[in-house]
């Protein structure tokens, strides 16, 4: 028994039970699910008979996607005609508990499943056996002759098939007269909609629809009889299948929220059924507010992935944890699946420089996409704080989520329109046009789906004509007909086709964001010389530079990224980023090399190329390379660069890091590293407070660090969940935090030696976007 999410544990409700079946019996199941399945969707193009198996609204075959698009296709046709639109989600009470099993064997026969098949499906499903199992609770075994186990990979193909029956006799009404009524199922969740002029109308027919409890069958007439067995009860006493009324939801579609029109409060007379309508329902996991603003459901989206990317940040830091590859896959398995999930029915959106349509995601919810998007990067790379989201697509080559989404869409209405089955397809009859011309009128929003739909195809049309040229300059005429036949050669190229066009707008999305970067840098000098951009902006979209970060350690994959932007913990940087109420803890941009007569931003190409206090660090470094190129050695040699950037570059946050990864290549040289001040220290403890005002730009705050020091800890908006501090093991008496950038402490020489720079912290608006001149 699993407790289910949110529950109650005292609540016998609350427990789920998941048979635990061994592996050799899972393996044997699962072959024989998919032979069923295929026989399923086997058809005869001759008689077409084998579509008689499956009912047109069973979306259990098929994907939650084309579910809600046959729900949304249907609701948006309503609504831009005028009509209003009821649905009612309806619920099981213990649906593969409840399951008949004589009633699933005679379906068998039916739907002409082998009978070798169907002696198999009974064996397994007789003389069953179970332990009660609850945690710290083992009962023994006992007998379990009822419905089918839940956890095996036949039960929702059975249950597929067995509750089929309710699509097949439900007596509903899909086209003409006063009130419309359909309804669909995923299995073993089951929407009865309605469209009609008044939500009154609506309700009647959904109580029509549902049906009420009868309780002496016999005494009914023809006519009523004919009525009950079209009804949702009536089906289910018939297969023994019972709803639960308390647990359904009933939700009235309109154009505003706000301009609701009258009735939107009415609810259908079911019995046991008390709830008013709600404004929002989770619909095969996406939340469908009433008005189709999709507003609750990108926050729901959000929500989840900033609680993932918190279970994310316990395994990983800057500077600890798995390399940077091992978080992108991770990013991109269990991170990136919730923002595109079923996104091909609610991403009501075109490409970034297409046109506008009806209903479509707004720009606001766009950029909160993006800023989510952008976070989750931030904490996958380890990057600065001010890094932007653009250079991190480019460096580990993941497309912006607007691609990702449009892409993604376009892919699924695409794979749908390739399916062979299109019954649930509402067709859409156009008048003929019987005049040489076409007046101009005053044009009304429509079903956006018409505008998605054509896009959808036109990327089908193209794909197969690229497929033809292909095979044409291949010199193979012909064949590609025999390859366009496969359905899963046919899909394959249509989603390839489709990722080349989003490869074309990230490489144009990059270069823009380049030539901005470029423009704005430009326009901030004096002289109006040509921009010196990091190197990370110097290459072009693709993946070679996810390359350079291949067999590194968490924490040089970290600063070769934090050395490739120039968004790194060095004075140059923080000193423009920090903002006035921290300006006392960096007074400067220059290194402690510079003099009276020139001085020196303390930036990578600086430390690696000019400062005079790291020559003899350089020469180790040019006696691995034989170069000091800027560029070759954060491309080429980005292994040794990243080495010798945490060994001699003077930033607290990599302190733990240096001392256990200690390189044999580039040993310690004396007064290039200063010691910090240690904890006790007059001057620790008043700088600690300052440490702790706000965030650093670089990481999360010590936590842990204040507690001891009887400070205040601090929440950041963005960083509130599942969020821990770690402590790092360093020499006894120090602690300090890996997530901090700090600057390098001054020289002996220096006039502020006496007052080590410590970490500067910034609010995000408050920095000067212009790029500090080398």
């Amino acid at each position: 028994m699993v407790l289910k999410p949110g529950r109650k544990a005292h609540d016998p409700k609350s427990w789920r039970p998941i048979s635990l079946l061994s592996t050799p019996s899972k393996l044997l199941e699962r072959a024989l699910a998919q032979a069923m399945l295929a026989a399923l969707k086997a058809v005869d193009f001759d008689s077409l008979e084998q579509f008689e198996k499956i009912p047109a609204r069973q979306f259990g075959m098929k994907t939650t996607t084309q579910a809600l698009q046959f729900l949304l296709d249907t609701v948006y046709s309503a609504l831009f005609r005028g009509k209003r639109v009821t649905i009612l989600g309806l619920d099981m009470s213990g649906a593969y508990n409840g399951v008949f099993r004589d009633f699933l064997i005679q379906e068998m026969y039916r739907k002409s499943f082998d009978p070798q098949v169907i002696e198999f499906i009974r064996s397994l499903l007789s003389d069953r056996t179970a332990n009660f199992r609850m945690p710290g609770l083992l009962s023994g075994t006992f007998g379990l002759n009822t419905g089918i186990p839940q956890g095996s990979p036949l039960s929702p193909l059975l249950f597929f098939i067995y509750s089929a029956v309710m699509l097949e006799h439900l007596d509903i009404k899909p086209r003409g007269g006063k009130v419309m009524s359909t309804a669909f199922a995923f299995v073993d969740d089951f929407y009865l909609i309605s469209v009609s002029d008044s939500y009154k109308d609506n309700c009647e027919e959904l109580k029509r629809l549902h049906g009420v409890t009868v309780p002496n069958i016999e005494e009914l007439g023809d006519h009523e009889l004919q009525e009950y067995r079209g009804t949702i009860i009536g089906i289910g006493n018939a297969i023994d299948m019972e709803f639960e009324p308390l647990k359904y939801y009933l939700m009235h579609f309109c154009k505003s929220y706000h301009g609701r029109p009258m009735g939107h409060d009415m609810v259908p007379s079911i019995p046991g059924f008390e709830k008013s309508p709600t404004d929002s329902m989770t619909i095969l996991g996406v939340e469908v507010s009433c008005d189709l603003s999709w507003n609750n459901h990108i926050n729901a989206i959000i929500t989840k992935v900033r609680k993932r990317m918190g279970h994310l940040s316990r395994l990983s830091g800057r500077t600890w944890g798995p390399t940077v590859k091992t978080m992108r896959d991770l990013f991109l398995t269990k991170i990136r699946p919730v923002f595109t999930y079923a996104c091909g029915a609610w991403f009501i959106r075109k490409s970034r420089h297409e046109g506008m349509i009806a209903k479509q995601i707004t720009n606001g919810q766009m950029e909160n996409l993006e800023k989510t998007h952008n976070f989750c990067l931030r904490q996958m790379s380890g990057a600065f704080g001010t890094t932007g989201g653009e250079i991190l697509e480019k460096e580990f080559f993941i497309p912006n989520i607007w691609t990702v989404l449009h892409t993604q869409a376009n892919v699924q209405r695409a794979r749908s329109f390739l399916a062979t089955d299109q019954r649930w397809r509402p067709s859409r009859i156009t008048r003929a046009v019987r005049k040489c011309y076409v007046g101009l009128r005053k044009t009304t929003p429509r079903n956006p789906y018409i505008d998605l739909d054509l896009d959808a195809c036109r990327f089908i049309f193209n794909a197969r004509i690229a497929l033809e040229n292909r095979f044409i300059n291949q010199r193979k005429p012909g064949e590609d007909k025999e390859y366009w036949a496969d359905p899963k050669k046919r899909d394959k190229t249509v989603t390839n086709f489709i990722k080349m066009s989003a490869l074309e707008d990230c490489r144009t999305r990059w270069n823009d964001y380049v030539l901005g970067r470029s423009i704005r840098k430009m326009g901030a000098s004096i002289d109006m010389k040509p921009p010196v951009l990091p190197p990370a902006l110097k290459e072009p979209w693709g993946k070679n530079s996810l390359g350079y970060y291949n067999n590194m350690s968490r924490a040089h994959s970290t600063i070769l990224l934090h050395c490739r932007t120039e968004a790194i913990g060095l004075k140059a940087h923080v000193s423009k980023v920090c903002s006035k109420k921290d300006k006392e803890l960096v007074k400067s941009p220059f290194c402690d090399c510079s003099s009276a007569h020139r001085r020196y931003r303390q930036t990578p190409f600086h430390l690696f190329t000019e400062c005079s206090r790291l020559s003899a660090a350089r020469q180790l470094l040019w006696h691995k390379t034989r170069h000091l190129c800027y560029e070759d050695l954060l491309t080429r040699n980005s292994k040794l660069a990243a080495d010798w950037a945490l060994q001699y570059f003077d930033i607290e946050a990599f302190d733990s890091a240096r001392s256990k990864h200690k390189s044999t290549m580039f040993p310690p040289i004396e007064g290039i590293i200063p010691e910090r001040p240690t904890q006790g220290d007059a001057e620790y403890d008043a700088m600690f407070t300052v440490h702790l005002r706000r965030r650093m730009l670089m990481g999360g705050s010590n936590d842990a660090a204040a507690r001891s020091a009887g400070g205040k800890t601090w929440s950041s908006p963005g960083d509130s969940f599942a969020r821990s501090a770690r402590t790092n093991n360093i020499s006894a008496g120090q602690r300090h935090s890996p997530r901090n950038a700090n600057t390098s402490s001054q020289s002996s020489s220096s006039p502020v030696s006496q007052r080590p720079a410590r970490g500067t912290g910034s609010r995000r608006g408050s920095a000067r976007r212009n790029l500090p001149r080398r």
